[in-house]
Order: structure tokens, then C-alpha cells, then sequence
């Protein structure tokens, strides 16, 4: 496994490997149920689905970011943007635009009109916001554009390290900001309209950190590179609960859509995901098929 994405609906897994292929895991049914041979003899190094499922953005190495259909089993299109190393690739609330940072650059593709817009600063990570009409992008400030033109409206003031992972929360309101730095990485609250800063926690002795919302917007989780997992509750920014025993390098952090689980990467031979019970905070219930 070298990525992997949730379907919105939370019973789908899309899961990239070196061997070219996306493979879909149903959750459910633990097992998978399509192949999708996205790429001759390219690694895939990211993958990403549309909010109805039925589309996956990927990108292979040293080819364009393509768009796939599922159910036809159809190549869509590739966006005109030549990109090399992925950090991240998302599609907007619509489904219409698809964001790419990759190696600095950080654009916008428009999948129906086949148009890009390029970001004028360096761009190492991006989130669309809830109404799809803005679009926050990260790199040694956080700065926010309008997501159809790249038009800047706003931009905070600049952090210790890079900005490696930012995640709106579900009203919009917040901006869920990692500040990685081998030092010490930070996760930070960003109030959307203010710029006001909440830390969460304390320094994070890793640059690997990882942090990402629950679907309510109450809490949040936080990876801390030494194998844990801390919930840390949004109104008072207070720990919650921890989970140990997680892979030290876990940064992709992703929740199903009723938020009673939790799924992250692990640093296997194989490379497979585990799937965290956010109640308990107990081990994994299962992991995804070799």
C-alpha cells in the first residue's frame, strides 16, 4: 500500500499500491471488491474519491493526475498539469474541482472544463472549505483563496515550520492546521474569520504528525510520531481519551462518516490500514486484506 482514501459514504476504501493498481476494500464485507488497473508499471502515489463515490482521482508516478469513473471502468481525463512527487490530492464538496499539491506547487483543475489554476506561492497542503467556495492553502503561512479562480482573500501569519495538513471543520468556521517541524510540530486551531489561534496540546517531538476532525466538529485527533493517538476535545481543547499502539509515522488519519472509527496507515511489509474503535479507543478490529 502506498495511499489510500475513504468513500464519503464510509463503506468503501481505495487503496493504491506499487503495482500500478487501486483496489477497492469494502469495509463491511473486508475484502475487495474491484481492481482498478489505473497505470501500466507506475507506483500510485495518490488517490482520492469524489463525495458520491463514483469517481477516483489518482496520480501515478511521472504521469498526469487522472480521473477515473468506477462504474464504467473508464479513464476520464488527465489534468494538463504535470506534477511529480504528490503531498496531497483532494476533490471539492461538488465534486468539480479536484486540488493537487505536489512537491510545492499546489493548483486547482477543473475536471469539466479541463482548466488548472496555479498558485502563485509554494502550496504543501490544501482543504476545500464546506461550501466548496474557498479553498485554504498551506505552506510557511496558511492563505486563503477563492477556490474557482485562485483569487486570494486572506492570508495568517506565518508558522515555525511548514504546513503539512489542513482540514476545515464541518461549519466552516475553524481551520484544523498541522505545523510540522522536526523540532517540534504543533496542531493549531485557526478561527476562519478572526485568524485567532488555539495550540492544541503541547509540541510534538515529530515531524510525521497527523491530525484531522471528527465528522460532529467536537473533537479532534492528533498523531504524535511516538506511536499514540490523543482526542482532544474542540471546545476546551482538552485531552479525551489516547490510543497506543499506532505506526510511528502515521499522518494519514481518516474517519468514517459516523465517526465510531478510525482508520490509519501501518508501516508494514505489506503495507495495510488498521481501524481504531473511537469509543473504546481500542486495537483494531481488522485490517485490510494483503
Amino acid at each position: 500500500m502506498t495511499c489510500f482514501a475513504l468513500a464519503a459514504q464510509g463503506d468503501v476504501v481505495a487503496i493504491g499500491s506499487d503495482d500500478g493498481k487501486i483496489r477497492l476494500w469494502n469495509l463491511s464485507a473486508n475484502k475487495v471488491v474491484r481492481t482498478i488497473p489505473a497505470t501500466k508499471k507506475n507506483f500510485i502515489g495518490g488517490v482520492a474519491f469524489a463525495p458520491d463515490g463514483k469517481h477516483i482521482a489518482f496520480h501515478a508516478d511521472n504521469e498526469l493526475v487522472g480521473l477515473w469513473d468506477i462504474e464504467s471502468g473508464k479513464d476520464l481525463g488527465r489534468c494538463p498539469q504535470e506534477v511529480a512527487v504528490i503531498d496531497q490530492i483532494c476533490f471539492s464538496p461538488s465534486g468539480g474541482l479536484v486540488g493537487v499539491a505536489s512537491d510545492s506547487v499546489g493548483f486547482v483543475w477543473d475536471t469539466n472544463s479541463g482548466k488548472t489554476w496555479k498558485s502563485e506561492q509554494p502550496v504543501r497542503s490544501l482543504a476545500f472549505s464546506p461550501d466548496g467556495k474557498t479553498i485554504a492553502l498551506g505552506f510557511n503561512t496558511v492563505r486563503l483563496a477563492e477556490a474557482s479562480s485562485g483569487r486570494s482573500i486572506r492570508e495568517f501569519g506565518k508558522v515555525e515550520g511548514q504546513v503539512v495538513s489542513l482540514g476545515f471543520s464541518s461549519d466552516g468556521a475553524q481551520l484544523l492546521a498541522v505545523d510540522a517541524l522536526c523540532r517540534g510540530t504543533t496542531a493549531r486551531l485557526i478561527g476562519v474569520a478572526s485568524g485567532e489561534e488555539t495550540l492544541i496540546g503541547e509540541k510534538i517531538p515529530s515531524d510525521r504528525a497527523g491530525a484531522a476532525y471528527a465528522p460532529d466538529g467536537k473533537t479532534i485527533v492528533v498523531s504524535d510520531g511516538m506511536a499514540s493517538l490523543t482526542f482532544w476535545d474542540v471546545s476546551t481543547a482538552k485531552s479525551i481519551g489516547t490510543i497506543k499502539g499506532v505506526d510511528r509515522s502515521t499522518s494519514t488519519l481518516i474517519f468514517t462518516p459516523d465517526g465510531n472509527r478510525l482508520l490509519t496507515g501501518h508501516n508494514s511489509e505489506i503495507g495495510d490500514i488498521l481501524i481504531w474503535d473511537t469509543a473504546s479507543n481500542t486495537q483494531p478490529e481488522k485490517s485490510s486484506p494483503e
